[in-house]
């Protein structure tokens, strides 16, 4: 841990963030639901030697306040966006999002009215609808504390299966991030599946990179998303996600090139 913990104020309750890093652009890293910012504390030392780095959590999820169950991904956007402002004031940034945090970071993108400069994508949820229907009925049904611990295991299980040999410190906080917002973990995991990313993905006018795991889950998508829009695409072999967490360096190294390119002042 490098970074400086704090809270700012949102529309609808405070947001707890993480900024580390005195000289550069900023660039602002969303995690994927139902985690928070420790899936990008690996890389955050090495981002803040090159970066000023934001790592807020999202609505309802790590440390800050939750929405509403009926909120839509470009609410966590606003809410977001509002948070990151609080910070970085009228300043150029770049916004990473991974997963559900992808969904969100393209909207922040899209609502920052050109603020955000430059776009990173790790797995993007561009889902058909008949899978955005599946996902919505099967992946992350309600879940309630058990009297004999089951959902413990439930977890621990859920993530032993969807990680695929996650490292075992990485898995156990990515446990008790999820046990620690139990009641509204699905909300948005939800959001992210009712949300359909195509249209404002190809309305973006600004730079984006989508960086991409081997064996991640989503990057099919994220193979389809860059073709569609004429992006590039940066694909790190033998890996099924957790770019953060498996391989800092690297994230660090290509979001690094992407950053450059753009010769933020």
């Amino acid at each position: 841990m490098t970074g400086r913990r704090s809270y700012v104020d949102g529309p609808h309750g405070q947001i707890h963030v993480v900024a580390s890093g005195d000289e550069g652009p900023w660039v602002v890293l969303l995690h994927e639901s139902p985690l928070s910012w420790h899936v990008y504390e690996p890389a955050l030392k090495l981002l803040a030697e090159r970066f000023r780095v934001l790592l807020p959590d999202t609505p309802g999820y790590g440390a800050s306040d939750p929405g509403d169950a009926s909120w839509e991904i470009p609410d966590y956007a606003s809410e977001l966006l509002a948070g990151i402002r609080a910070v970085v004031g009228d300043e150029p940034f770049v916004v990473l999002g991974c997963h559900t945090g992808a969904s969100i970071a393209l909207e922040v993108a899209t609502q920052s009215e050109g603020q955000a400069r430059g776009a990173v994508f790790l797995g993007l949820p561009a889902y058909d609808e008949q899978t955005r229907a599946d996902r919505l009925a099967n992946w992350a049904p309600d879940m309630t504390v058990e009297a004999d611990g089951s959902h413990l295991a439930a977890m621990w299980d859920r993530y032993t299966r969807i990680w695929t040999d996650p490292p075992l410190a990485a898995k156990h906080r990515a446990v008790i991030d999820v046990l620690s917002v139990l009641p509204q973990y699905n909300w948005g995991y939800n959001a992210a599946f009712r949300y359909d990313p195509m249209p404002a993905l190809e309305a973006l006018s600004i730079p984006v990179l989508f960086l991409t795991a081997e064996y991640d889950a989503l990057a099919a998508a994220d193979r389809r998303c860059a073709a569609a829009i004429g992006a590039k695409i940066v694909e790190i072999p033998q890996i099924p996600g957790q770019i953060g967490i498996r391989v800092p360096d690297v994230l660090t190294t290509e979001v690094g090139a992407f950053v450059d390119a753009l010769d933020i002042a």
